[in-house]
Parts: structure tokens; sequence; C-alpha cells
């Protein structure tokens, strides 16, 4: 809840450097890296959030949420051809989701 406060008061560094200290503290709590990630790509920071999202996609494979989020940090990172090729294998498994 404070990271969310900081973020909408403008103040997303602050709520970056409490995140991650708060995943450091609490390492298996999925919550945090979500938001840490949402605060990273709130930044332009898609290097960070690719990294943050690919750890959540390799704890939960099946979650297209962090599937989305990983293609969207890939394109944030200057990395378009690997975003695509996530969206194209989204697309194809996820055809009835109008998120892909």
């Amino acid at each position: 809840a404070q990271s969310t406060a900081l973020s909408n008061s403008g103040r997303s560094a602050e709520a970056r450097r409490l995140l991650e200290q708060a995943v450091n503290a609490a390492p298996k709590a999925e919550r945090l890296y979500e938001r840490l990630a949402e605060v990273q790509l709130s930044m332009r920071d898609g290097e960070s959030a690719r990294v943050t999202f690919q750890r959540l996609v390799d704890s939960q494979p099946q979650n297209l949420s962090y599937q989305l989020g990983l293609a969207g940090s890939f394109a944030l990172a200057g990395r378009p051809e690997r975003a695509l090729e996530i969206y194209k294998a989204l697309q194809s498994s996820h055809a009835d989701d109008v998120r892909v």
C-alpha cells in the first residue's frame, strides 16, 4: 500500500526502493514482485521489468498476465523482435483472450 501511495504521488523511485527491500526480505511474495514490475514499467525501465517479469513467468508459466508483462518489457527494453515472438506464441495459445 505504501508503494502505491508513493507512486501515485509521483515518488516512483522511493516506491521502487521500498519494493526492492521488500522482495529481498520476502522473496516468495509474488504480489510484491508484481507491484515492483508495475513500478519498473511506469519508470520506463524495460530491462529491470524484464528481469522481474521473467522471474514471475518462471514461477508461474501459465499466468497470462505475467507473460504479457514480459513481452511488454522486452518491447520497452528495445527488443521488439523478442516481444513479437512472445505475442505470437500467446496469440496461438490464447486466441480467445482479448488481452493478447
